[in-house]
């Protein structure tokens, strides 16, 4: 398949992505640089690419080298999430490279790789609540998750093995048939 335009290329990927993805989908560079120009399309940080209306969380993530982590990670999976921390996080993975720093940002490095515009994986996402909101908070995500069957047994030992010793218990006490966040 190949775009003659990055808006069209980026909308079918439904997600932002790098300049050489974009290429093997037959976008030019002068496309590019047209797209940035008309506002179509906003460029975070050198070599990535979103549509200018990805939330601004998204973009800014992507500013740092990272993606968007934590609660607001857990919402875009449609997680309960019960309160989000004020600052910004960003997951830059186990060996992420930070490309600019701000005092408003939360920095998480747990076990992984990041991929250019997507979240976490859900196992991250809800270790990360685990560290940065309330206990309720990471208690109605997990359950969410399960719910929504986003975890699977591996997952949960992943996640057991990397919580807090003080939480673990949580896991075996969460339950997949959960209603709502405040069950």
């Amino acid at each position: 398949m190949t775009f003659t335009r990055a808006d069209s290329a980026l909308r079918t990927l439904r997600r932002m992505a790098r300049t050489s993805e974009l290429k093997r989908l037959g976008v030019t560079d002068s496309e590019l640089t047209r797209a940035v120009r008309s506002g179509e399309v906003v460029r975070p940080r050198q070599g990535v690419y979103a549509l200018a209306d990805t939330q601004d969380r998204i973009v800014h993530a992507a500013s740092h080298g990272g993606t968007v982590g934590c609660c607001a990670a857990g919402l875009l999976y449609g997680l309960w999430i019960l309160e989000t921390p004020p600052k910004c996080h960003v997951w830059m993975g186990t060996a992420g490279t930070p490309r600019s720093s701000c005092e408003d940002c939360h920095i998480h490095w747990d076990e992984g790789k990041v991929a250019v515009g997507a979240p976490p994986p859900v196992r991250n996402v809800i270790l990360q609540i685990s560290q940065c909101a309330s206990e309720d908070t990471f208690f109605a995500a997990l359950e969410s998750a399960l719910r929504q069957s986003l975890l699977r047994a591996g997952d949960l030992t992943w996640l057991v093995a990397h919580l807090p010793v003080a939480m673990r218990w949580l896991v075996a006490f969460a339950r997949a048939d959960a209603d709502s966040g405040l069950e």
